[in-house]
């Protein structure tokens, strides 16, 4: 694994994409010009938990439904800790859908 502009390894850098969704994931992609790992994941973090917020936004003032406000949290905590996992662990893992367009846009 090797550092970043940042001077972080890169495993370190990708968990920190993830650490609070999508605005770590654009501090990192605009701070991190080059490591193709590190810009794969901040670019995923933002997809991911952007489109994740706009959602849980947007149930949460279109209607009064608790429950699917707690599923759609449930589950974007679970896809969370696992991308926070996988990057740690130097895995380059590509959700379906979001990761083959994050992977177009960074080619």
């Amino acid at each position: 694994m090797g550092e970043t502009s940042v001077r972080l390894k890169e495993n370190v850098a990708g968990f920190l994409c993830y650490l609070l969704g999508w605005i770590t994931g654009l501090i990192f992609l605009v701070i991190e010009p080059k490591n193709r790992f590190v810009r794969f994941q901040a670019l995923q973090s933002i997809v991911v938990f952007g489109v994740l917020t706009v959602i849980l936004l947007a149930v949460g003032l279109l209607t009064d439904t608790g429950y699917f406000f707690g599923i759609l949290l449930f589950l974007g905590a679970l896809c969370w800790v696992w991308l926070m996992a996988a990057a740690y662990f130097g895995l380059q893992y590509r959700l379906p859908l979001v990761g083959n367009l994050v992977e177009k846009w960074l080619t």
